[in-house]
């Protein structure tokens, strides 16, 4: 599921990411 070689500033957009799937599947 993880995205492998991102630099820092690629890591935010991956926690972007994940949060919205989260909040997709209904993880408050």
């Amino acid at each position: 599921m993880a995205i492998e070689g991102i630099d820092g500033s690629g890591k935010n957009t991956q926690a972007n990411l994940l949060a919205k799937k989260l909040s997709e599947i209904g993880h408050d």
